[in-house]
């Protein structure tokens, strides 16, 4: 299997993860989701999509709420 992860990096992922970059069967794309565009090319070829994106916890959502609201709900 391969796993491609498509990510804003609102927040530095894990340090755990770093291992991952360096297999060839794991790519990390940067972008956001939300474009339509970004989010058809992350897609192209995939059999299955796990959608993990979401802003997590009150002051999180209570600092951007706009972009909490597309994040969790909308997009």
């Amino acid at each position: 299997h391969t796993v491609r992860v498509l990510d804003i990096l609102t927040v530095p992922p894990p340090a755990g993860l770093a291992f991952l970059l360096d297999r060839p069967e794991f790519s990390l794309e940067l972008g956001d989701y939300r474009d339509s565009a970004t989010a058809e090319r992350a897609l192209a070829g995939a059999d299955t999509v796990i959608h993990l994106a979401a802003v997590v916890g009150e002051s999180a959502c209570d600092s951007c709420p706009t972009f909490a609201q597309q994040v969790n709900s909308t997009a």
